[in-house]
């Protein structure tokens, strides 16, 4: 554990359930939020395997 005093920017994290595979990211550094939030969304095991192969796929022909 870092002391707070010792640790001159600080960065925390906000998130904001919107419904049960999204939530909203913000980024808050030194008490002021940074952008406007990023949204992110949950995909499914299948869903992520399949996009891991299209992207092995697309990085073999590209040798």
């Amino acid at each position: 554990m870092q002391d707070k005093a010792s640790t001159p920017d600080r960065e925390n994290l906000m998130f904001k359930k919107i419904d049960d595979k999204t939530v909203i990211l913000w980024i808050i550094n030194n008490g002021h939020f940074t952008g406007d939030g990023r949204r992110l969304s949950y995909c499914s095991d299948q869903v992520q395997r399949a996009y891991a192969g299209q992207r092995r796929t697309g990085q073999q022909t590209r040798n």
